[in-house]
């Protein structure tokens, strides 16, 4: 049980520090960006990448069968078995990011002279593209080496490669705008961290699994066709987000300027940040679903997606809250005046994410039981319906029919489908989610929205001080209301462990 615990706090903990260190990084210098390419190439940089991620479904889904049989074979022992899945995947993914590289030269040389670019920008728009792809195309080739951690479940060693990783491209890239590099040089630095990265994420799992091998002799055929027979409805949950997540700035380039995917974007950055935080909670549940249902133990699967639910949803309520009264100053201090009409956008967002994240955890337990097939057909349904309605709408409400796009038939999804399908799975009643999921996430919302309304008027917002203060006060309001309720008697139980944890690692010898 205590191992159990602490994969429920560490894990999450540490990647929930991930995110938040990397965004807090890349909200720092986003100013620094705009200021030094400006509003036309931002809104290029963020339209070639959410193009280039397109390149991440090649995987196919590969990654959440590869992380799924890793932990049953680890769980096993198995380890032969373990180094057949790893060494297939490396040789399935290295060709795999070979064709990312192929497709992105090939958008290169298509797509710039269609989007009615800046003579500037038309000149180097497709080197641009170049080196976003092959960023993509070499992290698909190494992600197997990532995903072998996380089927170890060493979510800390992960999330410390990762987060140092991001922090030096953070770093770099703002060395390299403040030197007058532009928005190639900072695009380039990318490509050596990758590799970097990938070095060290199999030194990482050597060191943790020593008995693991990759090897030509042990690569198979029958082992790849397992993989993708697991993972065909992987893909079409991962082809789902990829459409929900990635398509808005397509459908914004296609039908306005381009220069008006960067108020977008920055609202999606931060409509999403709540959501980037929780989702961490939920990467932890695939893995320990695999291993749970390999012992068919069905009574603590439904006690994680039930206390996966509520933690998931809890981390994400009082940094919404924020986002959702604090639209406006949090634009105008971090970007500025002139893009606080993207204050909408950042509340429809954060409503989107709120009811995606809802049934987070119900999608990782039943592709943990392989149970998943039906989550993928309505996944990739609301994808496709994501972008018919923003195409239907864009027109018309403009930016605020693209976000509302996002949120009907996300909305739709959770509610009358993907829940439901998992509550039938797991023979859970309405009542129980109501009682041991809903009630003790909203209630605590009620004092926090009153706190952040009160703060608003009494705290002087125009600062960082002042909204980062208003944040850590709403944020202790919720947890204080959330924490005392009967409903949360495991969470208390995790805080307590921890702090008694902390206090014997922090104990000097001899006391």
């Amino acid at each position: 049980m205590a191992e159990v615990r602490r994969r429920l706090l560490f894990g999450p903990a540490a990647g929930a520090a991930n995110r938040s260190l990397t965004l807090f990084a890349w909200l720092v210098i986003t100013p620094l960006i705009l200021a030094s390419i400006g509003d036309e190439a931002y809104g290029l940089w963020v339209l070639v990448g959410t193009i280039a991620s397109y390149g991440y479904l090649l995987d196919l889904g590969m990654g959440g069968a590869i992380v799924k049989y890793l932990a049953e074979h680890f769980a096993r022992g198995d380890d032969e078995s373990a180094s057949v899945v790893l060494s297939t995947a490396m040789l399935a993914f290295a060709l795999l990011g070979l064709a990312c590289l192929g497709g992105g030269i090939v958008v290169a040389a298509l797509l710039p002279p269609v989007l009615g670019l800046s003579h500037e920008l038309r000149t180097s728009s497709q080197v641009l593209i170049v080196l976003v792809v092959s960023s993509v195309a070499l992290a698909l080739a190494s992600a197997p080496l990532s995903l072998a951690l996380r089927g170890l479940q060493q979510h800390g060693l992960f999330n410390t490669i990762n987060l140092a990783s991001n922090l030096a491209l953070v770093a770099l890239s703002a060395v390299v705008l403040l030197a007058g590099g532009g928005l190639l040089a900072m695009v380039a630095v990318n490509i050596p961290l990758i590799l970097v990265s990938a070095a060290a994420y199999w030194v990482v799992v050597r060191r943790v699994a020593p008995r693991l091998t990759i090897s030509a002799r042990l690569m198979r055929r029958r082992e790849a066709a397992g993989l993708l027979r697991f993972s065909s409805w992987v893909f079409a949950q991962s082809a789902s987000g990829q459409l929900q997540q990635k398509s808005d700035e397509i459908v914004i380039a296609a039908f306005l300027p381009i220069a008006s995917v960067t108020p977008y974007a920055l609202a999606r950055r931060l409509g999403q940040l709540a959501f980037m935080l929780a989702t961490q909670f939920s990467n932890v549940l695939l893995p320990l679903a695999s291993e749970l249902d390999a012992r068919a133990d069905m009574d603590r699967l439904r006690a994680l997606l039930i206390g996966g639910t509520r933690v998931l949803l809890a981390v994400f309520m009082p940094l919404a809250i924020v986002l959702t009264f604090l639209a406006e100053p949090i634009l105008r201090v971090w970007v500025g005046i002139e893009y606080v009409s993207a204050a909408v956008l950042v509340v429809i967002l954060t409503a989107a994410g709120l009811v995606g994240i809802s049934v987070w955890p119900a999608a990782a337990v039943l592709t943990g039981m392989a149970r998943h097939r039906f989550v993928g057909a309505v996944s990739i349904a609301n994808g496709v319906a994501n972008i018919v309605l923003s195409v239907m709408l864009v027109e018309p409400l403009g930016l605020v029919g693209v976000a509302l796009g996002t949120l009907i038939p996300t909305s739709i999804e959770a509610v009358l489908l993907t829940m439901p399908y998992a509550m039938r799975q797991l023979s859970i009643r309405p009542g129980d989610l109501i009682r041991r999921v809903w009630m003790p996430v909203l209630l605590p919302a009620v004092p926090a929205s009153l706190a952040v309304i009160v703060a608003s008027r009494l705290v002087d917002l125009a600062s960082l001080v002042g909204i980062l203060g208003a944040a850590a006060g709403v944020t202790a309001i919720y947890f204080g209301v959330y924490l005392l309720q009967p409903q949360a008697v495991y969470e208390r139980g995790l805080v307590r462990w921890a702090l008694s944890t902390g206090l014997r690692v922090a104990r000097p010898p001899g006391r």
